[in-house]
């Protein structure tokens, strides 16, 4: 047989001697869009449900690619190319499956492209909503602004359905283990690491992630094992597909008399009997990161463009509702808080650079390159939390539009609006790979959120939408850098920490330097 047909014979099929299958409910701590890729009479962006029974629905391949990349992220940083092929690159050992360290290659298999890889031994479930029925979901509307006029464009207005926040989806991944220890414990090590991220939070999941959509969390794994030398495990095994419960039916004789492993707990690693260790924990993700504490000066008014203005006033706040609540709760979306960061950057950029060209470049790297500009779109590298405005209440304000030239009210021009008034809301930032000019000309827009000078929302011309900064922590590559605060409301600072205060400053200066055109990238 030829040498180069004999390197893409594999040995023997893979021998299996226990399967371990890990279930958890998991919970949407944000609304979230899970796409169906196309649009219907109703909505320019439907959800993906369950053609049988109507449930929300979460493909496998989506729940697997979201573990898989959280792994690569974990031991190779954030934003990463596709493995290479070439010998020089650090990323050809992707391609080697001896290296007992990538563990996303040793769960979930070789990468596309690579014919003589394995196949990945854990099998991931569709997950279901656990609801029968059409789930509950909230409508937003999204529109692109324009720059330079800082209004809506023309015919770049879409809306689109999202998941309520508690939307609970059953999750059931398999893994496959063989007759080796030292596989079996990696593959078992690569397992919890990645589950230990979707319990903590740490992995977002749908379209638009990136601006606080798709967030949960899971509170209690359960894990059973199948023995499959033993004939009551492998029959348990079997049968544990069926729901009958009937103990006069073989399937279920066969559950009472198998000898597997069932326990349940929070603790993953513990569940499956490994021990992640410190080696296996290295976090190689950079990133800045800004929690900021605001009080609303006067009023909010992110509209919504659904529901309350059918009851009541004709333009509302945004407003958002956890499964199973009847009454909404204010909220300073994401999408509006990336929006007007972007938009602030990008004026800073200019401004300073007088560089039109170069500013969008810097912007377009940091935020996402739009598709109409001709590059190669990517996604944002600053994630924007969603989150609940706290306190404060909505009233209705009844406003006349005045005919200039009689400086009379024009006849039926007269609207009702419901902004929000008062109260408090954080704000979460995160820059993903941060240069320090990048690292500074966000500090400089957190500046203009802090002093008011930087309004969100709609309705900014008529003074809703500012905002007044109380206390921020900033952290560095998950260390905490300093925490400033203003408890006097008096503008005087105070720092934690004062050496952490001449860091900023070369972050800001940096930019500067860029500004100048001392800095080539």
């Amino acid at each position: 047989m030829p040498k180069q047909l004999q390197a893409s014979v594999r040995p023997r099929h893979r021998y299996l001697s226990e399967r371990i299958v890990v279930t958890a409910v998991l919970e949407l701590t944000s609304p979230a869009h899970f796409g169906n890729g196309d649009a219907d009479e109703q909505t320019d962006l439907p959800l993906l449900v369950d053609e049988v029974d109507g449930r929300a629905l979460i493909t496998g391949a989506s729940l697997a690619g979201a573990l898989r990349n959280y792994l690569r992220e974990v031991q190779w940083g954030y934003e990463l190319p596709m493995p290479s092929r070439d010998p020089q690159s650090k990323f050809y050992r992707e391609w080697n499956e001896v290296e007992a360290d990538l563990l996303a290659t040793k769960l979930f298999g070789a990468h596309r492209g690579d014919d003589i890889g394995s196949q990945s031994p854990l099998i991931v479930d569709d997950a279901l909503g656990g609801d029968i029925g059409a789930p509950a979901i909230e409508l937003r509307d999204g529109v692109k602004i324009d720059p330079a006029t800082n209004t809506a464009e023309h015919q770049k207005k879409y809306d689109y359905q999202l998941l309520q926040t508690g939307t609970e989806f059953d999750l059931r991944f398999e893994i496959l283990l063989n007759d080796d220890p030292h596989e079996n414990s990696v593959r078992k090590r690569a397992l919890a690491l990645a589950l230990r991220g979707l319990a903590g939070g740490e992995i977002r999941l749908g379209a638009k992630k990136r601006r606080g959509f798709g967030c949960c969390r899971v509170a209690e794994w359960t894990v059973t094992s199948y023995n499959l030398r033993q004939s009551g495990d492998l029959m348990a095994w079997l049968a544990s597909g069926y729901a009958e419960r009937d103990e006069n039916k073989p399937h279920s004789q066969w559950k009472i008399a198998a000898e597997a492993r069932h326990v349940s707990g929070s603790d993953i690693a513990a569940l499956l009997g490994v021990t992640v260790s410190e080696a296996d924990a290295i976090d190689r993700r950079e990133a800045f990161e800004i929690e900021a504490h605001f009080e609303i000066d006067g009023s909010m008014m992110v509209r919504s463009g659904f529901d309350e203005q059918d009851r009541g006033a004709d333009v509302v706040h945004l407003q958002t509702r956890r499964k199973g609540e009847n009454k909404g709760r204010p909220v300073l979306p994401g999408t509006s808080v990336a929006g007007a960061i972007r938009h602030r950057a990008l004026r800073i950029a200019n401004t300073l650079a007088n560089d039109d060209k170069r500013a969008w470049t810097l912007v377009g790297q940091m935020f996402g390159a739009e598709v109409e500009s001709g590059k190669d779109p990517h996604a944002s590298r600053v994630l924007v939390d969603e989150q609940l405005i706290e306190r404060g209440h909505d009233m209705v304000q009844t406003r006349i539009k005045i005919d200039r030239f009689t400086m009379g009210t024009i006849e039926s021009a007269l609207l009702e609006e419901a902004p929000h008034f008062g109260g408090n809301v954080r704000l979460r930032l995160a820059l993903r790979n941060p240069e320090p000019h990048e690292t500074g000309l966000l500090l400089l827009v957190l500046k203009d959120l802090w002093l008011g000078d930087l309004p969100v929302g709609g309705e900014a011309s008529i003074g809703r939408g500012r905002l007044r900064g109380v206390g921020a922590t900033l952290r560095s590559n998950h260390e905490h850098l300093v925490t400033i605060s203003d408890s006097a409301r008096d503008g005087v600072l105070a720092f934690s920490n004062q050496a952490a205060v001449a860091r900023l400053e070369e972050y800001v200066k940096a930019f500067n330097q860029w500004a100048e055109g001392k800095d080539d990238r």
